[in-house]
């Protein structure tokens, strides 16, 4: 049974589809392309023991955010919050909050979505020859053939104007909402925000059985870089310890709550033992620390 304030998928199609993979990144069109990341995505899937399921609920819980233009990144803090990485909030002896005293300041935590989206932004501005992969520069983020994103390239001034200046504007308080231009971006915010925690984030489209869509931003530590791996009319359970979004096909994000064992584990645990050991699967720590 759902909870209070929790949102249930998939009972409800939707045929509309974000624009990354209509034509944003442009990676679906050339058929070539297509084959390549077909292949590149099945050796992830092996490499990371995913595996594809039917709903949501079998990865974790969604929980809500407010519908206030804030959503994506409201969605996005939570996650950090999960995993341990809002580091900007940081006590004076330089050690990180405690479980109980982050529990006690949860509203600060999940509610400060300007340094977030600043935060986001200025790491774009320092990085943004990576993200186009200049030459001379390390790539930030890139397809799975390799090549650069498609909305990260263009000139210095038409990027700022499209990417940084969407994120964040320094005239808006952020605290009771955003305007339309202002809401977070499938096409580069979690690749910026992927890069910038270096952390791997899952982007699920939850929607009818066509409208179903996975996009793995995923961080790859010994190369400092996000690799992007989409996976169309299926969810794919997420790589270990990924932060986990949901878009409901539309216009709101909502955090996805990895419950305990993921399905993943068990398969993995299942494979390569015959049964499940606990001392193989990462416990994940339970809903009620939000």
């Amino acid at each position: 049974m759902m909870e209070r304030g929790q949102r249930r998928y998939d009972t409800r199609g939707t045929t509309s589809r974000p624009q990354l993979v209509r034509d944003g990144y442009a990676i679906m069109n050339n058929p070539n392309q297509r084959v390549i990341n077909r292949n590149k995505l099945d050796n992830f899937i092996n490499d990371h023991t995913l595996c594809v399921v039917v709903s949501l609920e079998e990865i974790g819980t969604p929980i809500s955010t407010a519908p206030n233009g804030n959503c994506g990144y409201e969605a996005l803090i939570l996650g950090c919050w999960y995993h341990g990485l809002l580091d900007w909030l940081i006590k004076p002896d330089n050690k990180y909050w405690t479980e109980e005293e982050r529990e006690q300041d949860r509203a600060i935590w999940r509610t400060d979505i300007k340094m977030m989206r600043w935060l986001l932004s200025r790491n774009y501005q320092l990085n943004w020859r990576k993200f186009q992969g200049d030459e001379g520069y390390h790539r930030a983020a890139e397809t799975a053939d390799g090549a650069p994103l498609v909305p990260f390239t263009g000139k210095f001034k038409s990027l700022m104007s499209r990417i940084r200046d969407k994120i964040y504007d320094e005239t808006i308080n952020f605290s009771n909402g955003c305007p339309f231009g202002l809401w977070a971006d499938l096409q580069h915010t979690w690749a910026i925000a992927s890069f910038m925690k270096k952390h791997s984030i899952v982007v699920y489209t939850a929607g009818s059985r066509n409208a179903r869509c996975t996009h793995i931003f995923h961080y790859d530590k010994s190369m400092d870089k996000v690799t992007l791996h989409v996976q169309e009319k299926s969810y794919l359970t997420p790589p270990a310890n990924a932060i986990c979004v949901v878009h409901d096909g539309s216009n709101h994000y909502d955090y996805l709550c990895v419950d305990c064992i993921t399905v993943n584990q068990i398969f993995e645990a299942v494979r390569k033992y015959g049964i499940i050991q606990t001392h193989n699967v990462e416990m994940v720590s339970d809903l009620d620390q939000l």
